[in-house]
């Protein structure tokens, strides 16, 4: 009986290797799964997440005690012609740093475009309250001095939480913040909070006009998630440095046409 176990030590020594090595064996599948699913954890991207955590709490509280009662106020006694209109007043209001975003990263289709439609709605749109270039067609990509960095390689740095303003990223804030101070020195110390309050009021009214969102397990999760999202969406092109002719070719224009005025803003 020892002699035919010691016999068949070397084929079950050899079995057990084998079943080890194999994709499902215990340990190698063990630690295949940590592997797989390991770059789409997004904690590597917020090393600052309890500062950011506190920050998040504290812009709820603000949202629960004032922005929210204040949105439902707005969304019961606003009629929705003066929502749409407010909205299309503070999206023309960005219309000029996409100009200018669009315009230093060499992209000069988008920067006319952009151009073209803030004239058109400043104008034809009474003050950017009716969308009206949209309708003739000039339709931009939206860009800003977030996106402007991702053009020239700026990574985009851990995730942040700005009080009042919300999810950010380091290259974003970056971005703002340099805005900011090109307004000061523009505008003086008189206009200088000028900048900072439409940046609130732009974060507000769209705010204001979204959507209540299905309650999730941990809010602040799935707001980095959706923000992280949406800002890799518009550096998407950028991630590679490089002259605007090394980058997609911009959609050509649709050709004008004349538009009738809407009878309410869209």
């Amino acid at each position: 009986m020892i002699g035919t176990s010691v016999r068949c030590l070397p084929a079950a020594v050899l079995l057990a290797a084998t079943l080890a090595a194999a994709p499902g064996g215990g340990s190698a599948r063990a630690q295949a799964v940590p592997e797989v699913i390991q770059p789409a954890q997004p904690a590597a991207a917020d090393p600052w997440e309890s500062v950011n955590r506190a920050v998040h709490g504290f812009n709820m509280l603000l949202t629960d005690w004032v922005a929210g009662p204040a949105a439902s106020a707005y969304e019961q006694t606003v009629p929705t012609a003066v929502q749409a209109g407010v909205g299309n007043l503070f999206a023309n209001l960005r219309e000029p740093a996409t100009a200018v975003s669009s315009l230093l990263q060499g992209d000069l289709a988008n920067a006319r475009t952009s151009a073209g439609r803030f004239a058109i709605n400043s104008t034809a749109g009474i003050g950017g309250l009716y969308d009206v270039a949209t309708g003739m067609g000039w339709v931009a990509r939206r860009e800003d001095a977030g996106t402007f960095l991702c053009h020239y390689g700026a990574p985009s740095g851990p995730y942040v939480v700005l009080p009042f303003l919300g999810p950010s990223t380091l290259r974003d804030a970056i971005g703002l913040a340099a805005v900011y101070g090109l307004g000061y020195g523009l505008l003086g110390d008189d206009l200088a909070p000028v900048y900072p309050a439409y940046v609130i009021a732009d974060r507000a009214v769209s705010m204001l006009r979204r959507k209540t969102e299905a309650p999730a397990d941990d809010h602040y999760q799935e707001q980095r998630k959706s923000y992280l999202r949406q800002r890799d969406s518009l550096c998407g092109e950028k991630a590679a440095p490089g002259p605007a002719a090394a980058r997609p070719t911009p959609t050509p224009l649709p050709p004008e046409r004349p538009a009738a005025m809407p009878s309410q803003p869209i």
